[in-house]
């Protein structure tokens, strides 16, 4: 509140008082009612608002929101990130951008205050896109660790017999 931040009701009416909007909430279904629904961000559509949803949702939802968001000529960025609490208290995420270049432009002193890491990854959906392939590594990655790990379990539970 001492920065100058007042209460809203809805998604809308901060719409109606901002530049840019930025959401990141758990799943699409979220991103799509905050965003699309009744008082919704779009609802509060205004020449100038950017949009930016940081939520790591289904490529097909966000590159759909966009253009919903389009039609009430409003750029949206789709800018899920990587990274843990403590990495994004110290402003060092990493954020993958999918989106106008225009509105990238012109957000890229906001991502810069929340991340070192900032990727300008092409069109609507191709950070979601990007974040998904980012998890799929990182799942195969956990995997491969883990298996020469069990392995070794089961082959010293044969030897102790």
């Amino acid at each position: 509140m001492e920065a100058g931040a007042v209460w809203a009701d809805s998604p809308k009416t901060v719409a109606q008082a901002s530049d840019v909007v930025m959401t990141m909430l758990t799943d699409s279904k979220a991103s799509e009612e905050v965003i699309c629904g009744e008082n919704g961000v779009l609802q509060g559509a205004h020449p100038g608002l950017i949009l930016i949803d940081m939520g790591s949702i289904a490529p097909e939802v966000s590159r759909s929101i966009a253009i919903r968001a389009k039609g009430k000529g409003v750029p949206m960025l789709d800018a899920p990130v990587t990274g843990n609490p403590k990495v994004a208290s110290e402003g060092k995420l990493g954020i993958m951008v999918g989106g106008p270049r225009e509105a990238f432009d012109a957000c890229l002193p906001i991502f810069e205050k929340m991340g070192i890491k900032i990727v300008d990854v092409g069109e609507n959906g191709a950070g979601t896109t990007l974040k998904l392939i980012n998890n799929l590594i990182l799942g195969i990655a956990i995997e491969a660790v883990a298996e020469p790990l069990s392995w070794q379990e089961k082959l010293e539970s044969i030897r102790r017999r």
